[in-house]
């Protein structure tokens, strides 16, 4: 869904990405903290014009789906 959102907004400048915060410590388990777990989801947020497009990312570096 992500690569299909991307090529169908891509002409109009927006830029889709799916960001993956890690295993962010919740009551459910978890051990990473929630400021860390932001900080890729931030990244994504604040892309320039031109950035990355259509990835899957963790902490700003893209992981395979």
């Amino acid at each position: 869904m992500t690569i299909k959102t991307a090529a169908a907004s891509n002409p109009h400048g927006i830029l889709v990405n799916a960001a993956s915060p890690g295993w962010v410590a919740t009551d459910m388990g978890g051990h990473r903290p929630f400021s860390e777990g932001t900080k890729g989801t931030a990244w994504a947020a604040n892309l320039p014009k031109g950035g990355a497009t259509g990835g899957f990312f963790r902490d700003g570096v893209p992981i395979d789906w």
